[in-house]
């Protein structure tokens, strides 16, 4: 027996081996065999190349291989027959030449382990490149192509190279070179298994050579190399396999180290991306790692180490701890390391200098990381290194400046400056940051002129007292400048340096006047932070210095004067002055020009937090603005943030200070001021960061509307501070009153107190208020003596058929008065005889321009006040109008009479004020006495005939009076202009265009901020003619079923109505699906509207769906009547190009309007409503004639159909009286249906619709 490595074998190669390794034994045939397993080929071949520190490294692993073993492996793991036989006839060794194993090959293992069997299968060498394709067995077909560029093996690189006996191209070469073998082979007897159909191959070629004369020992080398390629092919295909083991095992092994959960990195494909967290494969191999997550807290395992494929590494964010491992030098192939925002400490190891390839660096955050970095000069790829917030120290090694480096950020650890610093050619760097190391000092001379290209220079808390005079031309090109937290007195002028738009100079306590650093500064600054710092001076001129300036910041320093100087500076997007004009006693407001800087988005001019005390203690004064927010502020429509905190601004928070004006605010801060109201809408619809505490708002200050502003507001609110001349209250705040105070459940004088209250202190805030509820309605409306051409002062409630006419005569005396209508429904009004009742109560009073409760009483002009319609009065009794006796504390009638029209609207006339009801009195309480105080027969006839003579007397010079007025009003009313009203001047502003028709324009607008109005605009000639006849038929109609005027603006040529909120019936019943109770509210509505207007002799002319308008609160629709400008005198002549579909026929035929033809009007208005069709002249003959194809809807009322009918017909029509009782009972009638089906379904869960009327 032979020992394997003995020093008497010597191969060809010259290797020698020793004599105490592995036994080969020799066969009586001439043959041997060999104990050797895989470890020991590996000792012996590091033995036979004397690689000393290899084998040490070897043994001391346990056999962990390493690179070098596996190369060693897949070069020496088969020794071909002739190998062998080259190896042991040189040192006079023989064997029998008939020996071969079947693969051609002696197959290193145990004896005792047996020999696999293979499935044989053909195998083909290409003659054109290292190509060898084998069918490995019949259920897979295995092709390697290129095997060379598969796996790294530089012991056959080398091999090949070196003896020349197989030509490789440069490509495959790197293709090798590039792709390293990680993984042993831990079971040979795989490798004979692969071998053997290639053998076959090489036996093929063997014998071919043979043939060919050709000597085999003579070609000894060349069949080594055919075999040598044989195996490195087979490598291709086993050793990935056993590669990937490894790095599966390494991954999982980082990853539990690093306290990874076991839920993951469980599987064996590194490249499943929902298993490795964090893995990145390229072309199934694993190059990149990035492990994020402050749940990793354990450490980084030195099996990192063996992904040496990776080229990307990243550990952030984490909790892992300790040293770095020494194995990270084994990551030659790494781009990108990147081991920041964790808790790794210590020195770097040596071996970090192994990584050559390395580009970007980055280690910061670690804030233990300590001793040197000259390790890192071996990096020669860098470009980008960060080891900012650690513990480094030492000097800045010179390569930081002068390499390819083009990012360094060093900041905040303790480096030094190198004494010095050559530059061979002009540096690379352009981002330098060094701050946070204040034994730095002022930067070395070296640098100037040398770090050309930097256009980020940081250096703050670097204890700088001086720049160069120089430094503008030495740093040309930066962009970015940081100094601050240094003790600089002062700044060199920077004003060349024009590629300059960041400055920061927070925290540089040395310098003093404003004026004298803005003159340093270049005009294309656009950020300019001067935090912390003892700057004073005035903010005048800035807008010169640094017209280009978007962010200034400039808390806590000394400044005095104004605000004005930074209204200039319109392309500012941040203003931060927190506590900007210490030691300043002035108060400043903000500037009325303030909406200039319309590019605002962030607004800072508080007191900051630490300071808050010692304002409100008055020890310090701030910035101490005062006064109201400018209305200029609601242009700044891009704020994000707005911060007014701890100042002393007073008056009201504005109504537009709402999400509707800055659609893009989410933070607001208004506490800590003086401000006494929150207007209408104010603060409305902020759903973000709100704040208006510690403010003086009264106790009955209300939660902004769709907003969760933080308001500290007294909860408990005695009634009675509301007549305090201090409490004030926004409209806002007097609805959630009326919710909160008053209720139908209430008494009547409670109710009473509590809308007295409200309007006493809301006059002092507003001069217009609306409020609608079930149980308390109240409108509040100011007029001025000098702006209202009108001889009457009108208020309604909108959707209450309520109303107030004052003649002007009763408030001469006041040049302004507002007037306020209540209306409020009671189950505990008392008669004139303490009788209960229940019912309507509606207050008027009338107030001066100082807010105070004017009396009026005594006047000899009668007050008009509309009470509704009354239905529910006993057969057996009579209606009277009362008022409320407030020191008697009863209702009383005296002075007030009740007129009721044909529509059962009563009209309680007055000569006082107060609040009104209707009251009822048995009926033969009117009876004249029988006896007992009466009067004689004679003197009873005597005061009969005087009373009718005085009746006669006045009826004739009433009768004499109207005839006079109507002539007037039909021959002069176009005479009258608009150029006398003023009533709307300033009041009004347009919200949206609704139409526009005849030359007129209708707009939706506001009066007053609050209240809805409609707005008719003339645009031509013929509009101005239009609009001037509506306004004058407008202002003589005094009726809840007709629009009323509300004033005009003769200068912009306008006038005002009341605006309804559900538009025309036109537009409406498109829209809207009606229900018969609807249709017979709209047609009752109507019809009580036309029997007023007839009653004044006037015929519409025009009454269609145009001229009927709708309003709908809480789903009760209300109808008015419009378009009063086409109304005209009974009599008075028809013109042709006024008619249309909708006229009578006779109108046309006679020329001239009647009352009836409005009837005719009225019948096809009913007809549309239900079939919804257009009106033609034929509709009107069809429903004369009583045509069935009239009315198609199957489902036509029979009431309805016959009224419809009634109204078209050619003569006999009904009045309008008439229809609205029909109406009226026909509605009551439906109700009482609805209400009884309604409890029919809640009583018995039934599904099926009530009443219903078509598909209207």
């Amino acid at each position: 027996m032979k020992n394997f490595c003995d020093d008497a074998f010597t191969s060809e190669r010259g290797v020698s081996y020793s004599t105490d390794d592995v036994d080969v034994n020799e066969s009586e045939s001439g043959g041997i065999s060999t104990d050797a397993t895989f470890d020991d080929f590996i000792r012996c071949h590091f033995k036979r190349e004397k690689n000393w520190e290899a084998l040490r490294s070897h043994e001391m692993d346990g056999n962990v291989y390493t690179q070098k073993d596996a190369n060693f492996l897949s070069s020496t793991a088969h020794l071909t027959r002739e190998d062998l036989s080259l190896d042991m006839q040189s040192s006079g060794v023989t064997f029998d030449p008939k020996f071969h194993d079947d693969a051609g090959s002696l197959m290193v293992q145990k004896r005792s382990r047996p020999r696999p069997e293979a499935d044989h299968s053909s195998c083909q060498i290409s003659n054109l490149g290292p190509v060898l394709r084998c069918r490995v067995s019949d259920e897979m077909q295995r092709t390697f192509e290129g095997s060379l560029s598969q796996v790294r093996l530089d012991f056959f690189t080398s091999f090949f190279w070196k003896n020349g006996l197989w030509q490789m191209t440069p490509t495959d070469h790197n293709h090798i070179t590039k792709l390293p073998l990680k993984s042993p082979l831990s079971n040979p007897t795989e490798y004979h298994r692969y071998l053997r159909p290639f053998g076959d191959a090489i036996r093929s070629l063997q014998r071919a050579r043979v043939k060919t004369g050709q000597n085999i020992a003579k070609d000894v080398g060349s069949m080594r190399a055919v075999y040598l390629l044989c195996f490195f092919l087979l490598s291709a295909t086993i050793l990935p396999t056993a590669a990937q083991d490894v790095i599966v095992s390494s991954l999982r092994d980082v990853w539990l180290t690093a306290s990874g959960s076991s839920d993951y990195y469980r599987g064996q494909n590194p490249c499943n991306s929902t298993d490795f967290l964090g893995v990145t494969c390229t072309n199934s191999t694993v190059t990149g790692l990035s492990l994020t997550g402050r749940n990793l807290n354990g450490m980084l395992s030195p099996s990192i180490g063996n992904l040496t494929n990776l080229t990307s590494l990243s550990i952030t964010l984490t909790q892992l701890n300790g040293q770095i491992p020494s194995t990270i030098g084994q990551l030659q192939n790494l781009i990108s390391l990147q081991l920041a925002n964790s808790n790794f400490s210590g020195p770097l190891p040596s071996s970090m200098g192994n990584l050559t390839n390395l580009q970007k660096l980055d280690l910061s955050y670690n804030y233990r990381l300590n001793g040197s970095i000259d390790v890192l000069q071996s990096c020669t790829n860098l470009t980008s290194i960060g080891t900012n917030i650690n513990n480094f120290t030492g000097e800045i090694p010179p390569f930081v400046f002068n390499s390819s480096i083009t990012f360094a950020q060093l900041g905040y650890n303790q480096f030094t400056y190198p004494p010095n610093v050559i530059f061979p050619s002009p540096s690379k760097l352009t981002s330098l940051y060094l701050g946070g190391m204040a034994s730095l000092g002022n930067l070395p001379s070296y640098l100037y002129g040398n770090l050309t290209s930097v256009t980020t220079l940081s250096v703050d808390i670097n204890d700088i007292t001086a720049l160069q005079d120089s430094f503008a031309s030495a740093f040309p090109n930066v962009t970015n400048l940081n100094l601050a937290y240094n003790p600089l007195t002062s700044i060199p002028s920077l004003i060349t340096m024009n590629n300059l738009t960041t400055i920061n100079l927070y925290n540089s306590y040395n310098l003093r006047n404003i004026t004298s650093v803005l003159v340093n500064l270049p005009q294309s600054i656009t950020y300019l932070n001067l935090d912390n710092t003892n700057i004073n001076g005035i903010l005048d001129g800035m807008s010169s210095l640094l017209p280009n300036l978007n962010t200034l910041i400039m808390n806590n320093v000394r400044l005095s004067g104004d605000l004005s100087g930074l209204t200039s500076l319109y392309k500012l997007t941040t203003l931060s002055m927190q506590s900007a004009f210490q030691g300043s006693i002035a108060n400043r407001t903000l500037p009325a020009s303030f909406g200039s800087l319309s590019q605002l988005m962030t607004v800072d001019l508080s007191v900051r937090l630490s300071d808050v005390m010692s304002v409100l203690t008055g020890s310090e004064q701030s910035n101490r603005l005062v006064g109201g927010v400018p209305p200029s502020l609601s242009q700044l429509q891009a704020l994000v943030t707005l911060n007014l905190r701890s100042n002393y601004l007073n008056g009201s928070v504005p109504s537009f200070m709402n999400a509707s004006t800055f659609p893009s605010l989410t933070s607001i801060d208004l506490s800590n001021n003086q401000f006494a109201l929150i207007e209408e809408n104010a603060l409305s619809g902020f759903t973000f960061k709100c704040s208006v505490v510690n403010n003086p708002f009264s106790c009955f200050t209300a939660q902004p509307l769709n907003s969760i502003c933080l308001i500290s507001v007294n909860t408990t609110c005695p009634l009675q501070l509301l007549y305090s001349a201090e409490i004030s209250i926004s409209s806002n705040d007097a609805q959630d009153i009326l919710r909160r105070y008053s209720s139908a459940g209430q008494t009547t004088d409670q109710n009473i107190d509590v809308i007295s209250a409200v309007v006493t202190a809301l006059l002092r805030s507003t001069k217009t208020f609306s409020y609608t509820s079930d149980s308390v309605s109240l409108s509040l409306q100011t007029y001025s003596k000098n702006e209202s051409s009108s001889d009457a002062i009108e208020n309604v409630i909108n959707g209450r058929t309520c109303s107030v006419r004052l003649p002007l005569s009763s408030v001469l005396a006041y040049d302004q008065v507002s007037v306020a209508l209540s209306f409020q429904l009671s189950s505990s009004l008392l008669s004139v005889y303490n009788e209960s009742i229940g019912g309507k109560m509606v207050g008027v009073q009338v107030y001066d321009g100082n807010g105070r409760e004017v009396e009026i009483q005594g006047v000899t002009e009668k007050i008009n006040i509309t009470m509704g319609y009354i239905d529910d009065i006993p057969s057996d009794h009579t209606a009277v109008c009362q008022w409320w006796n407030e020191t008697q504390r009863v209702w009383s009638r005296d002075g007030c009479d009740l007129y009721i029209d044909e529509a059962r609207l009563a009209v309680c006339q007055c000569s006082h004020l107060t609040n009104f009801s209707i009251g009822i009195i048995a009926a033969n309480t009117r009876n004249i006495p029988a006896d007992g105080g009466g009067m004689s027969t004679k003197t009873l006839i005597i005061i009969i005939c005087c009373a009718a003579g005085g009746a006669i007397l006045i009826l004739s010079i009433i009768a004499i009076l109207l005839v006079m007025r109507n002539r007037r009003g039909t021959k002069g009313e176009t005479m009258i202009s608009m150029t006398s009203g003023e009533e709307m001047k300033g009041r009004v502003k347009m919200e949206r265009k609704e139409r526009e028709e005849e030359g007129i324009e209708t707009w939706k607008a506001e009066c007053d901020g609050v209240t809805a109005v409609c707005v008719m605009k003339a645009v031509n000639a013929r509009g101005k003619s239009e609009l001037t006849r509506e306004a004058v038929m407008l202002q003589r109609q005094h009726h809840p079923m007709i629009v009323m005027y509300l004033g005009q603006d003769s200068a912009e040529g306008y006038i005002v109505t009341e605006w309804m909120n559900a538009g025309r019936l036109q537009e409406y019943v498109r829209g809207e699906e009606l229900d018969l109770y609807r249709l017979l509210k709209i047609g009752e509505d109507v019809a009580k509207g036309m029997t007023y207007i007839h009653e004044q002799g006037l015929v519409h002319t025009h009454l269609t769906a145009k001229s009927v308008f709708l309003s709908v609160i809480d789903g009760e629709v209300t109808a008015k009547i419009a378009n009063m400008r086409h109304a005209v005198t009974e009599g008075d002549r028809a013109e042709q190009r006024q008619m249309g579909p909708h006229t009578a026929p006779e109108v046309g035929r006679e020329g001239v309007y009647k009352k009836a033809s409005d009837v005719y009007s009225y019948g096809l208005l009913l007809w549309w409503m239900v079939e919804q069709e257009d009106i033609s002249e034929q509709t009107g003959q069809r429903l004369a004639t009583r045509e069935s194809s009239a009315m198609t809807t199957k489902s036509w009322d029979t009431g309805m159909k016959a009224l419809v009918l009634g109204c078209t017909q050619t003569q006999d029509r009904p009045k309008f009286f008439d229809i609205a009782k029909k109406m009226r009972a026909r509605r009551q009638t439906v109700s009482a249906n609805i209400k009884s089906e309604e409890d029919r379904i809640r009583n018995h869960n039934d599904s099926q619709a009530g009443d219903s009327y078509a598909h209207l």
